[in-house]
Order: C-alpha cells, then sequence, then structure tokens
C-alpha cells in the first residue's frame, strides 16, 4: 500500500544555521484517521527503514521536488523521530524559511505496499510499518484526522486502546484507487448535504404514535452515532457486515430531494486551500549560470594575477652560443565587489491578521527572487558593456534568414584560426539572432536546425527550444541581454565574468507601527580579465 501518514507538528524544530529540521514522523500510541480508515502505530510495531539513512530523502508536499536527507532515523518513546540536512539551492532555502516561519510546520510518513495492518475493532494497528520517505506538509492532508487524533489521545492518556480480543491480520491493499473513492466520499457527503428531511408533524393529544430512530450519520458539523466514511471504508474494504447493513438502510431511508446549489450555499461555503498557493515561476539566470566565477563572502577587494607579455622563449640555436634569455611580464587586476540590499516593512495590523501561507514567507520568496534578478541583469549589463572584437560579420538588415544561418556558421568555423579559439565552449544568443536560428529552413522548407530527425543538418534544436546547437556549438537563449543591445556572445569562461554571494536574511527590530521588518543582503562583482577570450556577434535585423 502506497499511503500517507501525517502527523501533527509534535517537538518540530529548525535550525537554520545547520540547515536541520527534526521532529516526530510516526507517533507511538496515537489514534489517527484519514480517508482510509483509523490507524495506531507503537513500540511493537515493527518499523522498516533504509540500511543508509542519508538514502531516506524528505520532500515538499508528496511530491517530486526532494529538498533534505536523513541525518537521524530514531526510535523514541513517542515515535519515530527524524532529523534532516536540507539542501542548498532555491528549493532548500524555501524549505527551511517555511519551517522556520511556521508554514510548514508538520512531517508526514511515506509507506510502501509492504506495510501490513491488523484489524482490531475498526482501528488499523500497524504491525510492520515499511517507511520509504517523508514529506514536509504545511497543514495535515486529513484536517479531521488530526483533530480526532488528538481527542483519542486525550481520552486513552496513560492506557493502550482497547483493541478488542479478535484480530484480524490483513494486508493493506494495493488495487484500491485511495483517490478516487475520497473523491466519491466527498460527493456523497455533498448529496447528503442537500437531503431534505420530512417535516416534523404535530401529534395531537390521544393519538397514537410511533418512533423512529435517528438517522447513524449527520452532516451538519455535529457528530452522529456512526461516521460515514468510515463505514464506507469499512464496508468496501474489509467487508464489514454491520457497516454495509447501515449503509444499505441509510441509503434507503434517505429522500433525495430536488436540491440545486443555490438551496445549500450556507452549507458548501468556499474552501480555502493554501497549499495550493500559486507564486511565481523562479527565475531564470542564463547569463549568470554562464559566466560564473565564483562566490563571495564580503566587500573586500582581491587581485586577480594576469598574463601581461613575452618574447624570445624559443630561437634558432648556434653552436657555441648561448641563447638570449626570454622576456615575461606579468600584471594583475584588482576586483571590487559591491553590495546588493533591499528591505520588507510590514504593518503591525498585518501581522496579528496571520494567515496561511504567512507573509514573511511569501515577502522573503519575492524578494529572493528579485535578489537573483539583479544579479542576472548586473551579469548582462557586464557583457553588453564590454568592448569586443566581432565574430565574423555582423547580421544587418538585408540579409536573407539563410544569410544570417551562413554567417553564424562561418564566424564560428573561423575559431579554429583563433590563437586558443578551442576553449571557446560557452556560446549566449540573445533574441533576434536565436529566432532566426530557430526558423531558418533551406531552399525546400527543410528547417536547418531541426528538432525532429535532423538528416544532413548542421546542427538541430532542442526540444522545447531550450537551445540551438550550431556546429557543436549550444547557443542558450537569454532573454536578459535585452532587445536593445542586440548581441550574443561566444567565449572561453576564463575571460572573467561574475562573482556573487547568496541572499542574506537580515533580521531587524520591530516598531511600534511594523510588526515585520527584514533585509536582503549579498555581494557582487564583475570583470573582464582577458577580452581576447571571448567574442561578440551583433544581430541589427534580417531582410
Amino acid at each position: 500500500m502506497s499511503d500517507y501518514l501525517t502527523t501533527a507538528s509534535v517537538l518540530f524544530s529548525v535550525d537554520v544555521e545547520q540547515r536541520t529540521i527534526e521532529g516526530l514522523l510516526l507517533p507511538f500510541g496515537v489514534v489517527g484517521a484519514n480517508g482510509q480508515g483509523k490507524f495506531l502505530f507503537d513500540a511493537k510495531t515493527e518499523a522498516v527503514l533504509p540500511k543508509d539513512v542519508s538514502r531516506f530523502k524528505l520532500n515538499l508536499d508528496h511530491g517530486s521536488t526532494y529538498v533534505a536527507h536523513a541525518l537521524e532515523l530514531s526510535a523514541t518513546d513517542q515515535g519515530l523521530r527524524a532529523k534532516f540536512k536540507v539542501a542548498r539551492g532555491p528549493e532548500g532555502d524555501r524549505a527551511l524559511s517555511l519551517a522556520e516561519d511556521g508554514v510548514y510546520d508538520g512531517l508526514s510518513a511515506e509507506l510502501s505496499g509492504d506495510s501490513k495492518f491488523t484489524n482490531r475493532n475498526g482501528v488499523m494497528y500497524g504491525t510492520r510499518a515499511v517507511i520509504k520517505g517523508a514529506a514536509l506538509t504545511p497543514i495535515p492532508a486529513f484536517d479531521d484526522a488530526r483533530v480526532t487524533s488528538v481527542a483519542a489521545s486525550a481520552a486513552t492518556e496513560g492506557k493502550e486502546p482497547d483493541m478488542g480480543d479478535t484480530p484480524t491480520e490483513v494486508e493493506a491493499p494495493d488495487a484500491l484507487d485511495f483517490t478516487a473513492l475520497g473523491a466519491k466520499v466527498d460527493d456523497l457527503a455533498t448529496k447528503f448535504a442537500e437531503i431534505t428531511l420530512p417535516p416534523r408533524e404535530e401529534v395531537p393529544a390521544g393519538h397514537t404514535f410511533s418512533v423512529t430512530e435517528p438517522l447513524p450519520y449527520r452532516f451538519d458539523g455535529q457528530a452522529g452515532e456512526h461516521e460515514f466514511s468510515t463505514d464506507l471504508f469499512a464496508a468496501t474494504i474489509h467487508r464489514n457486515g454491520e457497516a454495509a447493513e447501515r449503509l444499505q438502510k441509510f441509503l434507503n431511508d434517505v429522500n433525495f430531494a430536488a436540491v440545486d446549489s443555490g438551496d445549500v450555499t450556507g452549507l458548501n461555503p468556499s474552501r480555502y486551500r493554501p497549499d495550493l498557493y500559486v507564486d511565481q515561476a523562479v527565475k531564470a539566470t542564463p547569463v549568470t549560470d554562464a559566466i560564473s566565477m565564483g562566490g563571495l563572502t564580503d566587500a573586500t577587494p582581491f587581485v586577480v594575477p594576469k598574463f601581461s607579455s613575452s618574447s624570445g622563449e624559443v630561437a634558432d640555436h648556434t653552436e657555441g652560443t648561448e641563447p638570449s634569455g626570454a622576456a615575461f611580464t606579468a600584471t594583475s587586476q584588482t576586483v571590487t565587489p559591491t553590495a546588493v540590499s533591499g528591505l520588507a516593512e510590514v504593518t503591525r495590523e498585518v501581522v496579528d491578521a496571520g494567515g496561511n501561507p504567512q507573509v514573511s514567507a511569501l515577502l522573503w520568496t519575492q524578494m529572493t527572487r528579485a535578489y537573483a534578478n539583479a544579479i542576472e541583469m548586473k551579469a548582462a549589463a557586464f557583457l553588453n558593456g564590454l568592448t569586443l572584437t566581432e565574430l565574423g560579420t555582423a547580421v544587418v538588415a538585408g540579409d536573407t534568414l539563410s544569410g544570417v544561418a551562413a554567417k553564424v556558421e562561418a564566424a564560428l568555423a573561423g575559431l579554429v584560426f583563433v590563437d586558443g579559439g578551442e576553449y571557446f565552449t560557452r556560446a549566449l544568443a540573445s533574441s533576434g539572432l536565436y529566432g532566426d536560428l530557430t526558423t531558418v529552413t533551406d531552399s525546400t522548407g527543410r528547417r536547418l536546425y531541426p528538432q525532429i530527425a535532423p538528416t544532413n543538418a548542421n546542427g538541430t534544436t532542442a526540444d522545447k527550444y531550450r537551445r540551438v546547437n550550431v556546429g557543436g556549438y549550444d547557443l542558450i537563449p537569454a532573454g536578459s541581454l535585452g532587445t536593445t543591445a542586440k548581441k550574443s556572445y561566444v567565449f572561453d569562461p576564463a575571460f572573467g565574468g561574475i562573482w556573487h554571494s547568496g541572499a542574506t536574511r537580515i533580521a531587524l527590530p520591530e516598531t511600534v507601527a511594523l510588526g515585520l521588518r527584514f533585509g536582503i543582503w549579498g555581494y557582487q562583482a564583475t570583470a573582464a580579465l582577458d577580452t581576447s577570450k571571448i567574442r561578440k556577434i551583433t544581430w541589427i535585423a534580417h531582410a
């Protein structure tokens, strides 16, 4: 069975400096409930864990975004605890921020189909739990289940729950589609909320009357004698005859009147789903990625040694005569970093209003996105501001599409005659040149750089137009180069580039009016160490 068991955040802690998240992954002695039934684990449960804890991964929201690996997995009196090391990078930073701010403060165990349970009076007691992974979640996937588990644990504090005397060993089913089952339950619950019960009739004095038993299920927020989804699960999965009989009798007795959505608006309010919050996409930084020279920690200038000139290293030898001495001159270049900063201030009224996701997490996500964009634009401005040698001939108005391609191919071919040209391994393309190369065709209409079934082509276009390969050179699209300069670049990575630090969050003291204040800070520096190792391709227009 593939299943998610989400717990409330018990002993949950975050260490931002050490980049760790720690908490109770699977509690013992607490009855929990989800859409599949009630569950219980204790110290007698056989917990199967990976032999190498570092291969035990933590994801976000039971999805495919993995942000951490386990450092420790240990059984305590309270349950199975886990400590995770969060990865560096945007996803890991976001997970740490959300956990630190209390937005994502739940750990959820993910069980495999090898797990086994014993049904004891409607509670699935875990005899073998094969734990394959874990998830960091903002809210338990089954919010009602969390409330139920708190009530159950409070009622049974200090003693084990009564499980009955007739356990039945069952294996968790693999074939059942619990997502579909949950959808059916939600649909039925909506229909039951629309039920019209017969009006109460006043019985005159002296008349005989009969007593009608109350319905076993309620859908008005009050507790009924039985819970509908639990009976549905017990009847369909475990073939529980009593539950099936209650369901059948209920469906036979209830009158489903003709009710439209307008009649039950008050019973079906709009749902708030913070777990589905849609943020802006992570900013792409192709120029920064292509010319990055490493990180920075402060604004201290640093000196880079450089070659200047040399001569007389080798000459024809004259017998009996010592050769002349070689001349060599070195120089250096000082690189001076500058700072990038920002400030966020939120009024106390907004902070006190709360909300989920929390405003601090949303603001920090936006600020780190803006920081990455600022570094990218500085990298692009640095390239566009260099005075460089043209690679081949500039593309001008009047050139046909095929003429554009011919100029680019001729320019790249000419690199074999440039001293060190074999080290020109990276290329960035502005929008104009990139658009021409992705659409150019020959006289028969065949693409010169096709995506599908390339035949007798000097290059290809990657799927989703992520790059164009011309004669073995991958041209990466870089929109940040802009539409004004209209320059593309081919270069040896040693020519220079940009150094930058990661974004640092600075907590600031709050004021009377401002309940939340924090800043963002980082460093960047750019330098061209050898402009002979980079060439430009200028695109003006084409016919």
